[in-house]
């Protein structure tokens, strides 16, 4: 007994071959385009390079050397200090760990063959160049 509620339309029923239709599924999603962007690395410029002041490069360095396994990593530790250093009224200290912490995230987030130019004291780097400046 069916029930009538108004509805014309001829009611569904379940595919015979349910095996042809998963198939058919399936050869249609292969046949479309991914949904996730691809990239093509050959085309592109490549990264770089990370520019950072010698003090704040050996600063990094040192954290990274002294971090221990169960360690958080060494941005977060400069961002922490950072943090500490804000919070006690010491802009330039502060100013100095957020460069770490820029320097070591930015090392984080770019290629292994990304070229890292270290400035020592007075210089500059002219990125239409791509040259340090020396003073």
């Amino acid at each position: 007994m069916a029930l009538n509620t108004g509805n014309t339309q001829k009611p569904l029923r379940p595919r015979r071959n349910t095996q042809l239709a998963m198939m058919t599924v399936i050869r249609e999603t292969r046949t479309r385009k991914p949904h996730m962007v691809e990239y093509d690395d050959d085309d592109e410029e490549r990264e770089g390079p990370v520019v950072v002041r010698r003090a704040a490069y050996d600063a990094g360095m040192k954290l990274e050397a002294g971090r221990k396994t169960a360690d958080p990593p060494a941005f977060e530790i400069a961002r922490e200090q950072a943090a500490q250093f804000r919070a006690a009224g010491k802009p330039d200290e502060a100013a100095f760990w957020d460069e770490v912490f820029q320097f070591l995230m930015t090392r984080e987030s770019v290629g292994a063959e990304t070229e890292t130019i270290i400035l020592e004291h007075g210089e500059t780097y002219d990125w239409d160049e791509g040259k340090v400046i020396r003073s």
